[in-house]
């Protein structure tokens, strides 16, 4: 009598099918993660973590007491966002803080996986206030950092690396605060305040195209510029001069082109004086410079400092 042999099922389609199992709930459970993550990357907790390491950081850079009144970002674009920012040096209480920011806007762009590399690609400053103060003493308000660290690298060098495609910085304001106390019968010793409203930068990156390096272009001005003399009481007038800078810059990582540089003092009643300036300073390590100067000159926008 003849054995029947029975034969099962071939166990490597069954260990295939147990392999794809397998991988699909690894797959799974990774996209479960990754979502997971991504959701806390992007929530308000995360983004207050965030903004807390920013102003940790900020304080150990400067020395000042930082805030930030809020902070967001978008991750899939790479831009954050923050506002409120205020920089608090060694004055008084009752001064304006040593600086301020109302709102800024940062963008980069990451290339490489391996090595990756960080540009800027963006950056937006809307009414930074700057309010610098000396003392009788020859002491100053300004924080100072509480770690030191000497520069590795040049500073031209890092911010050609860099190739910040677009900085702008709008409505800015600047005010020297110099409180001599002592006093003299010319009065040389009253406080001198310097003051400069709506200033404005504008930098764009310029990659290297034939003969022509690589550059920045840079165009600054100040709409508002006083100098006076005594304390600044509320109720006094403003000054009666006033004068207006515009300046625009082509800076290489060994050369600067000065394109054109402009004063023009303005006051009631007197026409405009303008004083243009351009020029070039090549080899920084062997400067050679060469300068043209052509207009007119107010001597009375020195009459705070004279």
């Amino acid at each position: 009598m003849s054995q029947v042999e029975i034969k099962g099922p071939p166990a490597r389609p069954r260990r295939r099918r147990r392999l794809l199992w397998n991988t699909a709930g690894l797959s799974i459970a990774l996209l479960m993660v990754i979502g997971t993550l991504w959701f806390w990357v992007n929530s308000h907790q995360f983004e207050e973590l965030v903004r807390g390491r920013i102003v940790s950081f900020l304080e150990t850079a400067t020395g000042g007491r930082v805030e930030i009144r809020s902070f967001h970002w978008r991750l899939i674009d790479l831009e954050a966002e923050a506002s409120g920012l205020v920089i608090h040096g060694l004055e008084d209480p009752g001064d304006a803080p040593y600086a301020a920011v109302e709102s800024l806007r940062v963008g980069i762009s990451v290339f490489g996986f391996f090595s990756p590399r960080i540009r800027l690609r963006n950056l937006e400053v809307v009414k930074p206030q700057l309010h610098l103060i000396y003392y009788p003493n020859g002491s100053t308000n300004q924080p100072q950092p509480r770690v030191k660290k000497t520069a590795e690298r040049p500073f031209l060098d890092t911010l050609f690396d860099l190739q910040a495609g677009h900085v702008a910085i709008e409505q800015g304001m600047f005010d020297l605060d110099n409180r001599a106390a002592a006093f003299d019968f010319a009065n040389r010793y009253l406080p001198l305040d310097f003051e400069a409203n709506d200033l404005s930068l504008v930098l764009k990156y310029n990659r290297a195209e034939k003969s022509n390096p690589e550059s920045y272009h840079i165009d600054a001005g100040v709409h508002d510029l006083m100098l006076q003399r005594g304390s600044r009481q509320p109720s006094a007038p403003p000054p009666a001069l006033h004068a207006l800078f515009q300046v625009s810059l082509d800076l290489a990582r060994n050369a600067a082109y000065l394109r054109s540089m402009r004063i023009t003092s303005s006051s009631r009643g007197v026409k405009d004086r303008t004083l243009e300036v351009s020029g070039a300073m090549t080899d920084f390590a062997h400067a050679r410079w060469q300068a043209r100067v052509a207009g007119e000159f107010d001597m009375r926008l020195l009459n705070p400092i004279m």
